[in-house]
């Protein structure tokens, strides 16, 4: 993988706010790592260049929580966005209760980030993460 991401766009914090055009890898981790959830806006999108055909990118945007890191893809399919929410199984193997739900760690938030940046038309496979499809929902904040 380059070490600068030409074309891609990392947001910290508010849209159109710090961005920063063509990353390097290590300043995505560290605007990562620098995010919790008691900064005053506690997350980052990090954007893939547009393909052909498409008016948005795809993108993944991770948000500090409470609970852990929520991290949310959206991918274009061919005709429409499809947005993923990753989480944890819970005690008895439930993905993405509204009682409890579980998400990433800081390190499992970084593992979903590398595989994003080397393919960002997949979802990351990172264990025991798993993926949900929130587009129906898309918009409301996880929790």
């Amino acid at each position: 993988m380059k070490n600068t991401l030409i074309g891609w766009t990392l947001t910290e914090g508010r849209a159109g706010v710090a961005e920063t055009p063509n990353p390097r890898v290590s300043e995505v981790v560290a605007a990562l790592e620098a995010i919790h959830s008691e900064v005053e806006n506690p997350f980052i999108v990090l954007e893939a260049p547009v393909s052909e055909g498409e008016n948005y990118p795809n993108y993944c945007q991770v948000l500090a929580d409470d609970l852990g890191y929520v991290c949310e893809i959206r991918i274009f399919n061919g005709d429409d966005f499809l947005h993923y929410r990753a989480f944890l199984p819970d005690a008895n193997g439930v993905l993405g209760g509204d009682d409890d739900p579980q998400f990433p760690s800081l390190s499992q938030a970084i593992q979903i980030l590398t595989p994003f940046i080397a393919d960002p038309g997949t979802l990351p496979t990172v264990s025991p993460v798993e993926w949900l499809d929130v587009s129906d929902r898309f918009g409301e904040m996880p929790v």
